[in-house]
C-alpha cells in the first residue's frame, strides 16, 4: 500500500497489520541500531517527525515501481577496522512522515487501527526532542499511545501485545539523556493528564500496560559521502552500542536471546545499578580516556587521534600517546573503578572494546573539538577516577591506589591547554 505520506511494504500485509513495532524519528543513529535489532524479528515501520526525505528515499532508490511498494529496504555502512566497508540491508514494514497532517492521519488513525499487536515503541529523538512535555515529539508519543490504548480498550477487534508478564509496551529511547525512560515517562504522563484529563483510564494504561525504559547507546555515526546524510556509515557495532534496563522483564522474549544480543550490540540489564555501571565505565573509560588523550595531542600539534594508529615506530609521539593512554587506564582508571565497586571483568571488557575503537582508521576525530569544554569534561570523565583512588588510598593511608603521575599529568595537560 502506498499513499502520499506513507509507503508500506507488500511483506506487511494488505493494509500493515503485521507490523508490530513502530519507531517514531528516522535519525542515522536509530536506523544503524535499533531499527537493525528490531528487524531481525519483528520488522517495524519507521516514521519521520519532520520533512519526509527518508520516505521520498524508497521512490528514489526503486523500493517503490509505479506506487506498488517492493520490499522495503534501506542500507546502512560500516567500516570495518581493516577500512573495507560493508553494506547491510535493513528491511522495514513501513515507511512515513509526520510532518504533514496527512502523514500523521496514516499513523494513528489508518496504521493504529489495522495492526494486530504491537511490543515496542523507537523513540529517536534528541536531548533537544525531551526537553519537556509539549515538544511535539512527545505530543506524538502520547497521541499515539492514545490511540493504542483506545484499541486496547475496545470490546471487539482488541490490539495484543504478546510481551511477557503483563504485556506491557516496551519504549525504547536513543539518546543519552540521563535516565531517559523516565523523562519521557513523565512527559507522557503529564501530557495524558493535561490533554485527557476527561479520561483516567489512560493514566492507568500508562502506568500498567507501558514499560518506559532507561538506556544508553554508544556508536560512532556518520554518513555516506554524497548521500544527503540518509546513509548510516558507522564503525563496528561496539560492545555496548544499545543497552537497555529493563527491571521488568518486559521485553520480547526474543530480545533475551544472548546471540542476539551479541549480533547487535544490544546489553539488557535488569537493574538499575548494572546501568548505573555501564554508564559509569563508559564515563571513565571512554570518555575519560579520550579526554585525556585529546588534550595531550592537541598539545603535541596532533590534530586528529587517526594519528594514533600510525605507530610504525616505538618512539614515534602516537605511540608514546599510546602508551601514556595505556598507563593512566591500567594504574588509575582500573583500580578506582574496582575501588568504587565495579567489576573488574566489566572494566576489562569496556577497556579492551573502546582501545580497539580508538583505534579506528577512519572514525579519527579533531582533537579541538574533543577538548571542547574541557574544564567540564575533566571533573565529569576524569573526576569519578580521581574521587575513588583518594578515597581508596585514604582507606589504606596511601598503600594502595595512590594517584599516581599518569592522573596528575592528565589534569596537566587540560589546564595548560585551557591556559
Amino acid at each position: 500500500m502506498s499513499a502520499a505520506d506513507i509507503t508500506i511494504s507488500k511483506s506487511a500485509g494488505a493494509t500493515g497489520q503485521k507490523i508490530n513495532a513502530i519507531c517514531i524519528g528516522s535519525g542515522r543513529f536509530l536506523r544503524s541500531v535499533l531499527v537493525p535489532l528490531l528487524s531481525s524479528h519483528a520488522k517495524p515501520c519507521v516514521f519521520q517527525t519532520r520533512g519526509r526525505t527518508f520516505l521520498d528515499s524508497f521512490k528514489d532508490n526503486g523500493n517503490v515501481d509505479n506506487n506498488t511498494p517492493k520490499l522495503l529496504t534501506y542500507p546502512v555502512d560500516t567500516v570495518e577496522f581493516d577500512g573495507t566497508t560493508t553494506t547491510s540491508d535493513i528491511e522495514i514494514y513501513a515507511a512515513g512522515t509526520l510532518g504533514t497532517a496527512d502523514g500523521r492521519s496514516q499513523l494513528m488513525d489508518n496504521l493504529v487501527s489495522q495492526i494486530n499487536s504491537l511490543t515496542v515503541i523507537g523513540v529517536g529523538v534528541t536531548e533537544a526532542g525531551l526537553q519537556n512535555a509539549t515538544n511535539q515529539c512527545m505530543l506524538d508519543l502520547t497521541e499515539l499511545l492514545f490511540k493504542v490504548y483506545t484499541r486496547m480498550s475496545a470490546a471487539t477487534d482488541i490490539l495484543q501485545c504478546p510481551n511477557p508478564n503483563n504485556g506491557k509496551i516496551c519504549i525504547i529511547n536513543t539518546d543519552n539523556v540521563p535516565n531517559n525512560g523516565d523523562v519521557i515517562r513523565d512527559h507522557v504522563m503529564q501530557n495524558g493528564r493535561d490533554i485527557h484529563s476527561d479520561n483516567e483510564g489512560f493514566t492507568d494504561f500508562l502506568q500498567s500496560k507501558v514499560a518506559f525504559l532507561n538506556t544508553m547507546v554508544d556508536r560512532i555515526t556518520s554518513s555516506r559521502p554524497n548521500s544527503n546524510g540518509l546513509v548510516p556509515l558507522c564503525e563496528p557495532l561496539p560492545m555496548k552500542a544499545l543497552v537497555i534496563c529493563d527491571p521488568g522483564r518486559d521485553l520480547p522474549s526474543w530480545m533475551s536471546n544472548d546471540e542476539t544480543q551479541s549480533k547487535f550490540g544490544v546489553k539488557i540489564r535488569h537493574n538499575s545499578k548494572e546501568l548505573e555501571c555501564d554508564i559509569a565505565l563508559k564515563l571513565r573509560v571512554a570518555n575519560g580516556t579520550h579526554t585525556a588523550v585529546a588534550h595531550v595531542m592537541a598539545l603535541s600539534s596532533l590534530v586528529n587521534t587517526e594519528a594514533l594508529c600510525d605507530v610504525s615506530s616505538p618512539t614515534s609521539p602516537s605511540a608514546n600517546v599510546l602508551a601514556y593512554v595505556d598507563s593512566l587506564y591500567q594504574s588509575q582508571i582500573l583500580p578506582a573503578a574496582v575501588s568504587d565497586g565495579i567489576s573488574a571483568e566489566e572494566t576489562k571488557a569496556t577497556w579492551a572494546d573502546w582501545r580497539q575503537r580508538l583505534l579506528h582508521p577512519k572514525f579519527g576525530l579533531s582533537t579541538f573539538f574533543i577538548t571542547q569544554n574541557g574544564a567540564a569534561k575533566c571533573g565529569i570523565r576524569l573526576g569519578p577516577t580521581i574521587k575513588g583512588l583518594i578515597n581508596a588510598s585514604a582507606e589504606t593511608n596511601g598503600r594502595e591506589n595512590p594517584l599516581s603521575v599518569s592522573m596528575a599529568f592528565a589534569v596537566a595537560a587540560i589546564l595548560r591547554f585551557l591556559t
